[in-house]
């Protein structure tokens, strides 16, 4: 379907936005009529995470964008209303085009524009709705009003979700062509120490793209980072975001890196949080809870800033007396049939903000099948600090 015919029949749908059942169901016919295999292939290749989709690519959503784009700005009134529906019908599609549609709308409604943004930012899921969202809602404000913005970047990147996070980093976007103020350093500074890879990939991109208009004030930051004895994931920050700056001030950068590298290799000696929790589980139930530990281990060690997850069984005791353990007799292995089998979770994290987030993840995922299998019993729980001698 060629680009005018695609203006036509999405004009055709915009004649019902008044109605808005009708409108969703005709947009929704559009979007099906203009799936291509290609597109879907590539939406799960590059954007795994992504929900509900049809395959429809981006170049044909930007006109179907364009023209709900030239709708609200002759019918302003319309557009909340207008741009919420389209959101809310779910795909990824109609995401999209509701972002790109208030690229050139925003900038004479930027209140209107962050007001859809703070009802949107909930069902973000993946980084490429989070970025476009951001470069085509918010930008465009930054050019024209950065002081209106800047507040509500400052909390998104505080926020605990990982895409309101990496949202608030890319609306700093806009600093590619105007002058950065200490605010916007104040706001990356924020997410130096992320260990997450999406926000990481987000804040080294930014650092590089600001650096065309910004060069001496990105040099001044990374530098300031570079003295604080940064961690891995604050260096590859640094080494990632620092790729526009002169080839001067890059070898200043690692010039500085290098003398701060013995610290670097000595941050493993830095202490670290452990959890030790102690099971007891009824033999009807060994199986089940073997299943559900080998499914919270896995979720634990993809979980940022989680270092070891480990689980023992108890299968033995120690040999029968004193001298027998002296005269280096092994353990011997239990034969009968306990009351309750014990289990031992050793759990090693980077901090205890770390442990926290990480505890709150596990809960919300597994609580109810821990509570269904241990039933009223509660595990003893040990908290501290890793001591390391080496």
């Amino acid at each position: 379907m060629g680009k005018l015919q695609i203006q036509k029949k999405t004009r055709k749908v915009l004649k019902k936005a008044d109605k808005l059942e009708p409108f969703i169901r005709d947009l929704q016919t559009l979007l099906k009529s203009l799936v291509d295999k290609k597109a879907t292939k590539n939406y799960q290749r590059i954007i795994p995470e992504t929900g509900k989709f049809y395959g429809v690519p981006k170049p044909i959503l930007w006109v179907i964008a364009s023209e709900i784009s030239k709708f609200i700005q002759k019918e302003p009134t319309k557009a909340e209303v207008l741009l919420r529906t389209i959101w809310n019908e779910g795909s990824y599609e109609a995401k999209q085009t509701a972002g790109k549609s208030l690229e050139k709308f925003s900038p004479k409604n930027p209140k209107l524009c962050l007001n859809f943004i703070s009802f949107a930012l909930p069902d973000i899921d993946n980084w490429s709705l989070c970025d476009s969202l951001a470069m085509y809602a918010v930008k465009p404000i930054v050019f024209s009003n950065p002081k209106l913005v800047l507040p509500f970047s400052e909390k998104w990147v505080k926020d605990n979700r990982k895409w309101v996070r990496r949202f608030g980093i890319v609306t700093l976007l806009g600093y590619k062509k105007i002058q950065t103020t200490d605010k916007v350093f104040k706001i990356l500074g924020l997410v130096m120490e992320d260990e997450d890879k999406d926000i990481k990939k987000a804040a080294s991109w930014i650092l590089r793209e600001i650096t065309k208009k910004n060069p001496d004030e990105v040099a001044k930051f990374l530098i300031r980072w570079v003295k604080t004895k940064p961690g891995k994931d604050t260096k590859w920050i640094i080494l990632d975001g620092m790729k526009k700056l002169s080839g001067d001030k890059q070898k200043e950068i690692l010039r500085l890196l290098s003398k701060t590298e013995k610290h670097a290799s000595n941050k493993s000696n830095k202490k670290t949080f452990v959890e030790i929790c102690i099971y007891e589980v009824v033999p009807e139930r060994v199986e089940v809870f073997e299943n559900l530990i080998e499914k919270v281990a896995k979720h634990h060690c993809k979980f940022p800033g989680v270092k070891d997850v480990r689980y023992v069984k108890r299968t033995h005791r120690p040999p029968n007396s004193f001298t027998d353990v002296k005269t280096g007799k092994p353990p011997i292995r239990l034969t009968r049939k306990p009351k309750k089998v014990t289990y031992v979770l050793y759990w090693e994290l980077s901090g205890e903000v770390a442990h926290g987030k990480a505890t709150a993840s596990g809960l919300n995922k597994f609580y109810k099948e821990f509570r269904k299998i241990l039933g009223m019993s509660r595990p003893k729980i040990i908290l501290g600090e890793r001591i390391q001698f080496i």
